[in-house]
């Protein structure tokens, strides 16, 4: 259930569990099915929960005429097919009215157990007819003919009454044999059925107070009136409590709705004062405040936020009064200083422009002499870069000396290497010498194995050829004894040849080293030789590199002076001419300055004018804050 409030957008939602009082109804019979149908048609309470929020239609999906037909009043009973949640099949149903409202109490049971009580009591009447129908005939077949015509009268009352007509009169007899007990039961009978017909009648009229039913009927037929009777009281009760629940459950929706509405209520007037005291502080009152003491707790934390909010703005507002008026103090210091300011950068510009004539006049007589002394420079610079020249010739001489005396060094040491290595060389070939002669006497023993192996092969052919036939394989393994000796021996003469062409190659390298060494010890010799000149030649440019460098130092002293004047010169000169320039930008920036001091001047009078400004708008705002502290300034 929902309903409006005065804040848009928002509404007030009260929920029930549907399911959960559908479970109230209690169907009497285990299979029935209970349900409240709504004025759209839909499932509102269901006691098996099967259908909750479902159409309500029939097979063919149709909202059953029934329905409207209880929703103008009126109790229907019909047997109809299934409906929305149940089994296939055949019901007993019934609709009706929930007061009030224009739902719709409906109640439905399998036919088959509705009518169970209906068929039963159709069975045992027939079955008492039948009785009595055997019955009379053996009476008379008992009595005989004598009696035919009372027992005719007997079937005709039974046949009547086997036809539902239980108001038929029984003949009177005073007789007391067996037809006058068969007369007397048939009354008993009768009287018997007319009862449980009355009490079938009150109950299919629901008259559960009629007297008839206090009557008590024996046998399996009157229980079953009994059981019928309290299923239906009970189903009636059912029905009336579904009903009553039914109309309890709209009159708590109503009561809801009702409180829902006047919450609304409240809340709207509380609403229009928050909107009141919310226009007063747009106005300029920041003093106002919301009741928080509100029964809705949005309303109560809206009621809060903005009372918070109120103190901030007026904490703030008074902030910037104080700012303002701190601003407003500043700006008139700001604009006397910056009077006096521009008074002394008046005078500033006035000797700085003076300053900048006088470096002016020095830069002048600087640039003439310097020209003087760097023609001086530039005579001594030559003299120095001549005595360089043959200073570096006679350094490239003896570098030159020296580097060529290493080299014969290194050859040196590289032909004492040559010679060492070809001396290992002779040994190793020498031992590679001594191991191919080993080799060859190796091979002339595997030689003479073979040859041995030979003649064993031989003799072992021998002694088949004596074995005759029994010998065969002896001669077989004699045979390959051989071929291995001839393989070899084959091996070993090819092995003979190769080390032969070995040893010859060894010899030749042997011979080669040697001449190797020889010509190693020569160039050994020669190069020595050479060593010692370049000895001599090296202490002789050593003695002119000495005198040649003497002169250089000498001329370079007299030069580096001479640099170190027309350094100076130059930087006196640099000096004087950023003198001059720094000089003719001070006196710029003075009257730049001069300029900002009283643009300057000008921002503090606006801004002195904007304070007021603001000032007067402050004062159109009403703020506890902001009063007290106006008051202790």
């Amino acid at each position: 259930m929902t309903a409006p409030t005065d804040k848009p957008g928002w509404v007030l939602v009260m929920t029930m569990s549907l399911a959960q009082h559908s479970q109230s109804f209690n169907s009497p019979i285990a299979t029935g099915d209970v349900k409240v149908v709504n004025g759209d048609g839909v499932i509102t309470l269901d006691n098996r929960n099967r259908a909750l929020l479902e159409q309500y239609t029939d097979t063919a999906g149709n909202v059953p005429a029934a329905v409207a037909t209880a929703r103008s009043g009126q109790t229907v009973y019909n047997t109809e097919p299934e409906r929305t949640g149940m089994d296939d099949g055949r019901y007993a149903t019934a609709y009706t009215p929930v007061a009030g409202t224009d739902w719709v109490l409906t109640y439905h049971v399998p036919r088959g157990q509705a009518y169970a009580l209906q068929s039963e009591v159709t069975q045992n009447l027939a079955g008492l007819v039948v009785v009595a129908l055997v019955g009379l005939l053996l009476v008379g077949l008992t009595v005989g003919r004598r009696t035919s015509s009372a027992l005719d009268e007997l079937a005709g009352v039974a046949a009547a009454i086997a036809d539902g007509d239980l108001d038929t009169t029984i003949p009177d007899t005073d007789r007391t044999d067996e037809l006058g007990q068969l007369v007397g039961a048939f009354g008993e009978m009768q009287t018997y059925l007319t009862t449980a017909a009355s009490q079938a009648d009150a109950l299919a009229d629901q008259n559960f107070d009629a007297d008839v039913l206090d009557e008590d009927l024996p046998g399996a037929f009157g229980a079953s009136l009994s059981q019928m009777h309290t299923r239906l009281e009970a189903l009636i009760t059912d029905l009336d409590e579904a009903r009553e629940d039914a109309e309890q459950t709209r009159k708590d929706a109503e009561e809801a709705r009702a409180a829902s509405e006047r919450l609304n209520e409240r809340l709207e007037r509380r609403a229009a004062e928050y909107s009141d005291e919310m226009a007063a502080a747009a106005a300029g009152d920041l003093t106002r405040r919301l009741d928080e003491d509100v029964d809705s707790e949005p309303m109560q934390d809206i009621a809060e936020a903005f009372n918070d909010m109120m103190g901030d703005v007026e904490a703030t507002l008074a902030q910037v009064r104080s700012i303002a008026d701190a601003v407003d103090a500043a700006s008139t210091d700001v604009s006397t200083s910056a009077a006096e300011i521009r008074s002394a950068s008046d005078q500033v510009s006035e000797s700085v422009q003076d300053i900048s004539a006088d470096a002016d006049q020095q830069r002048d007589r600087l640039g003439t002499v310097g020209d003087e002394v760097t023609s001086l420079s530039a005579t001594v610079e030559e003299i120095a870069a001549s005595a360089d020249d043959v200073a570096e010739t006679v350094n490239q001489a003896a570098t030159e000396s020296e580097r060529g005396q290493e080299l014969g060094e290194d050859a040196v040491a590289e032909l004492e290497r040559i010679e060492a290595t070809a001396d290992s060389a002779v040994e190793r070939v020498t031992a590679l010498e001594e191991a191919v002669d080993a080799i060859g006497d190796v091979t002339g023993v595997i030689t003479d194995i073979a040859e041995q192996t030979n003649m064993l092969a031989l003799n072992a052919n021998i002694e088949a050829a004596r074995a005759d036939k029994s010998g065969d394989g002896f001669a077989v393994v004699a045979d390959e004894v051989k071929d291995l000796a001839d393989e070899v021996k084959e091996s070993a003469t090819e092995i003979e040849t190769l080390v032969d062409d070995v040893q010859a190659d060894v010899a030749d390298t042997v011979a080669d080293m040697s001449e190797l060494g020889d010509r190693v010890d020569a160039g050994s010799e020669t190069i020595e030789a050479a060593l010692a000149a370049l000895d001599d030649i090296g202490d002789q440019v050593e003695a002119a590199n000495g005198s040649v460098q003497s002169i250089s130092d000498a001329t370079d002293e007299q030069a580096a002076s001479t640099e170190e004047v027309v350094t100076m010169i130059d930087e006196v000169t640099d000096l004087s001419d950023r003198t001059a320039t720094e000089s003719q930008q001070v006196s710029a920036a003075a009257e730049e300055q001069a300029a900002s001091v009283s643009e300057v001047a000008g921002r503090a009078d606006d801004l002195d004018d904007q304070v007021s400004t603001l000032n007067d708008l402050l004062d159109q705002f009403d703020a506890r804050a902001a009063s007290a502290d106006t008051d202790e300034n």
